[in-house]
């Protein structure tokens, strides 16, 4: 049972570790690049798309910023990578909380709590008895003092679930502009399709953004196909065949919404499922049976179809129609101060 616990290990760690590029990353990767020597100071890229597509992954390629990052020789920081989540009671979005994540991001030396527990001093003690705006103060100064060219915050449409509701999400995005200001930093925002609303209601940070989509494979022909290519990547890593999942792939395809992390994430259930029971090689049952339930399937789809709306709609460019053309008038031109008036139409 230990050897097949090991193989089973190593089987997950292979498919963890064999990531493949596949087209929408790489796509969504050059994008990002650009944005990333386009934005300036105080501006701001926003990353949005379905949940496990790998925005995460793609923002931390493309800024360097990663969540254990530490300062280089020079104490500096290139850039500061922020998970923002819901900290505070019930669930809510706490700007405190979040704030105490910026100071562990960027390792601040008496207010992050991970250097606090390094040197055996009381962090959460202190935190909690230094207030709000003490926090933030000492956060734009760190900013400055590690000269931090990008913040990237990523699940930032948490920011919808403050106390306040959405007049506050608004104030909040409000108050990363004016830390950028102050800080000279490039705010870097990755979320789902929400984050859209959230950016909607600091109508200040619209004029100063750009907004990429990082999209799902969809039922197109040239989609499909990339997907087949996606799953018989990881029928050869399970099967060392290349073809044994030919079957799985359109159930495949909807089960985890055309998403790739959502699809290695049942790989690896599927795995489990099957060694669970002795068996080495996922079948039609261990599928079946790891799939999401129809109605968490139901409400993803739900949020990615109005976050694939927005975009289809909202990017429309009107082509003005062409303006109606002046007929050449073919008799014979009139004597001066004998032609009848016209006025033109407006």
């Amino acid at each position: 049972m230990a050897e097949q616990e090991k193989s089973l290990a190593e089987q997950i760690d292979l498919v963890v570790a064999k990531r493949l590029g596949h087209r929408i990353y790489d796509e969504t990767r050059r994008y990002l690049e650009a944005a990333r020597t386009a934005v300036l100071t105080e501006e701001v890229v926003i990353l949005v798309g379905p949940p496990r597509v790998g925005k995460s992954s793609v923002s931390r390629q493309v800024f360097g910023a990663h969540s254990k990052q530490a300062p280089d020789e020079q104490d500096h920081m290139h850039s500061v990578y922020v998970p923002a989540g819901n900290d505070s009671t019930a669930g809510a979005f706490s700007t405190k909380a979040f704030l105490s994540a910026c100071l562990n991001s960027i390792r601040h030396p008496l207010l992050s709590t991970d250097v606090a527990a390094r040197e055996g001093r009381l962090g959460d003690s202190f935190l909690s008895r230094t207030t709000e705006g003490a926090m933030r103060s000492a956060f734009e100064r760190c900013l400055v003092a590690r000269r931090t060219q990008f913040l990237v915050i990523d699940e930032a449409h948490h920011v919808l679930n403050a106390k306040g509701g959405e007049r506050s999400a608004g104030a909040i995005l409000d108050s990363f502009k004016v830390l950028a200001a102050r800080t000279g930093v490039r705010l870097v925002l990755v979320g789902s399709y929400d984050l859209l609303t959230a950016v909607n209601l600091a109508p200040h940070l619209i004029g100063r953004s750009q907004t990429i989509e990082f999209p799902r494979y969809r039922e197109s022909e040239r989609d499909m196909v990339e997907w087949t290519r996606i799953v018989r990547h990881y029928s050869c890593l399970i099967h060392e065949d290349a073809h044994a999942m030919d079957e799985y792939i359109e159930a495949l395809y909807d089960g985890s919404w055309g998403c790739i992390g959502a699809l290695s994430r049942w790989v690896r259930n599927a795995l489990a499922s099957c060694r669970s029971e002795g068996r080495s090689i996922p079948g039609q049952g261990d599928w079946a049976r790891t799939r999401q339930l129809g109605s968490a399937l139901a409400a993803v789809n739900a949020e990615i179809r109005r976050g694939e709306l927005h975009f289809s709609t909202e990017r429309e460019i009107a082509i003005p129609e062409a303006a109606p053309t002046l007929a050449v008038r073919a008799s014979k031109k009139p004597a001066p101060f004998k032609r009848k008036t016209r006025r033109n139409e407006i």
